[in-house]
């Protein structure tokens, strides 16, 4: 196995043996939280996306390998707990290919083991310096921040494009951000921090933008047009609505019913596709890797730095991929 394979497969460990600690450290009812916590933080379809970024800065870094460790694990349980409240939000009903927590145990407890995550996640840096916690908890308000704006713009045609990149960049580059800040402030270098915290934002973006375009065609556990049948204006639904008066009115007449009809939602699919909004989304995409880059400076010419633009690109070349099929 490679280096990022071992650090991936000691997160697992890391995050398996937080589980087994939750689950004995519950009785009776409350077993069913770290049931429903282990559901989703160990589902099989988990890409680790926050890991594999904090393995990475921390290369650049030169950070040390058990703080990285507790760092990765905590922006993954972050992760999997916004998930979870997330789901709550959107009536989710499936994710990573299986059944959601609020699905199977309700809503209570989904919006509970959230929270059990979640500070399970803030107590993993409790041996980290204290200015990561600091910037940990900042990212968790930054994040519920963004879910109740995307909240009150659900069903809304027109959301204009600079709230669809605040709802990105808190949902999925704030967390992304955290992973580089944390690799510098483990060193002791919060200059650095701060510079791999910007990078890590952009490479959150284009996440987040390939994630809406997958919304689009499916796959990798995901089924497509979730965003339109939850009437959630994601960044790609509003790239196209703004580009294009048929995107517009498909949406509109899409979301003016309480349940979103299959006829309506392909009309979406088809007017988007004829809007030019998903290449003008890859575009975007390749614009915040760019960013990233010029962010990295001298950075991106060392290995950790070059691994993390191919790891930008991919989503770009995934995503083009999909769209062909």
């Amino acid at each position: 196995m490679d280096e990022l394979s071992l650090f991936i497969a000691e997160v697992e460990r890391m995050l398996e043996r937080a589980m087994d600690e939750e689950a004995l450290a519950c009785d009776g009812e409350r077993g069913l939280l770290a049931t429903a916590a282990r559901h989703l933080c160990l589902a099989t379809g988990a890409k680790r996306a926050r890991p594999q970024l904090c393995f990475h800065f921390g290369q650049l870094a030169d950070a040390p390998r058990p703080g990285l460790l507790d760092l990765a694990v905590a922006s993954e349980l972050i992760h999997s707990a916004s998930l979870l409240h997330d789901d709550v939000i959107d009536l989710g009903l499936t994710r990573r290919g299986q059944s959601t927590a609020n699905a199977l145990w309700g809503n209570t407890v989904a919006v509970l083991a959230g929270d059990l995550l979640l500070s399970r996640g803030i107590l993993q840096l409790r041996h980290c310096p204290p200015a990561l916690t600091t910037k940990a908890i900042e990212v968790v308000a930054e994040i519920t921040r963004a879910l109740v704006v995307e909240m009150s713009s659900r069903s809304h045609v027109r959301s204009d494009l600079k709230t669809a990149r605040q709802v990105a960049s808190g949902k999925t580059g704030a967390l992304f951000g955290l992973c580089g800040y944390g690799a510098g402030a483990l060193n002791g270098n919060l200059e650095l921090a701060l510079l791999l915290e910007t990078a890590g934002r952009h490479l959150g973006l284009a996440f987040q933008i390939a994630d809406d375009l997958l919304d689009i065609f499916g796959g990798a556990g995901k089924d497509a047009l979730t965003d339109v049948r939850q009437k959630t204006p994601s960044y790609l639904l509003v790239l196209g609505a703004n580009l294009s008066a048929s995107v517009r009115d498909a949406l509109a007449a899409a979301w003016s019913t309480e349940e979103v009809a299959e006829a309506s939602i392909s009309s979406v699919k088809r007017a988007v596709l004829a809007s030019g909004a998903v290449e003008q989304a890859i575009a975007d995409l390749r614009a915040e890797v760019a960013s990233a880059q010029q962010v990295l400076g001298k950075y991106a010419l060392q290995r950790p730095g070059l691994e993390l633009l191919k790891w930008g690109e991919k989503l770009a070349t995934h995503t083009v991929a999909r769209s062909a099929v």
